[in-house]
């Protein structure tokens, strides 16, 4: 599978897409997002609650049950994910959202998605594992051992812990950016999935970067504006009233930007991958 090279541009042109793309259907794609959302963070927060509770009373047996529960959890989201952007691409083609696309990825790809997600958060853990003991080990050895260790140097070593940390999350992003579509959709093996999801977005790397700053600038740009806004209903509204319209903001804001994150991550997979293979057909 070839993919395109795409100029640095695109990165303010997948942000376009999206933008106009919910503005094609705000209502499924706002709710779908935020209701994605809430499941995650809901189950997780679940799971700890009742993983918390049952180690109280069982011990090592609650511990794994809620390890198992998150076992769980990492293997479906991938197909969760890959569902919701599903509903995405059905839009954009002009078809009729629905419950049966966004299960689709789970009925026909779960195991593979499940076990590319369980493969890069393994990785990711042992690499984050493997950082922290090569550039703080020794230190905080000297540090608990005695008090001989030079707690400057430890901090010097934090500091390049924290870039090693940096440069591991960006390499696992990379590699994870398009893996889900590969498997899910291309019927991609993993190995080949994450191999070619990191090497397009290396590749991409300029409209990758002004994707992340037209998103800084937006959000600078929503932050100003949502201050002065604020400001000058404050002097119009009564308190209760303006905390009122905050809430309801900030829901909006919330659901509105979810979806356009989406969207933005669906628009850098078509414009890589299916605009490529349209134009080789």
């Amino acid at each position: 599978m070839e993919a395109k090279v795409l100029p640095a541009a695109a990165g303010w042109q997948w942000w376009k897409s999206a933008f106009e793309l919910l503005l094609r259907a705000p209502k499924p794609l706002m709710l779908s997002s935020i209701l994605f959302f809430l499941g995650f963070y809901g189950v997780w927060l679940i799971v700890a609650l009742v993983s918390s509770a049952l180690a109280s009373f069982a011990g090592i047996i609650g511990i794994l049950i809620g390890i198992l529960a998150a076992l769980a959890i990492v293997i479906f989201m991938p197909s969760l994910f890959l569902g919701l952007l599903s509903i995405f691409r059905s839009v954009d083609r002009g078809e009729k959202p629905s419950l049966a696309i966004f299960l689709q990825p789970a009925r026909e790809r779960l195991l593979p998605l499940g076990m590319m997600g369980l493969l890069i958060i393994v990785f990711s853990w042992i690499a984050q594992g493997l950082a922290a003991y090569a550039t703080m080990g020794a230190h905080v050895n000297e540090l608990a051992m005695s008090l001989s260790g030079d707690p400057f140097a430890l901090l010097g070593n934090i500091r390049l812990f924290l870039l090693f940390s940096l440069l591991i999350s960006a390499v696992v992003m990379a590699a994870g950016w398009y893996s889900a579509f590969l498997v899910g959709w291309h019927d991609s093996s993993i190995i080949n999935a994450l191999r070619e999801s990191f090497m397009t977005t290396m590749k991409n790397w300029a409209p990758f970067l002004i994707s992340v700053l037209v998103y800084i600038g937006g959000v600078i740009v929503f932050c100003i504006a949502f201050g002065l806004l604020t400001t000058i209903l404050g002097f119009i509204l009564p308190h209760w009233l303006l905390v009122i319209v905050g809430i309801i903001a900030s829901i909006g804001f919330a659901a509105s930007m979810s979806a356009l994150l989406f969207g933005f991550w669906y628009y850098t997979y078509k414009t890589v991958f299916e605009e490529q293979e349209a134009a080789t057909e």
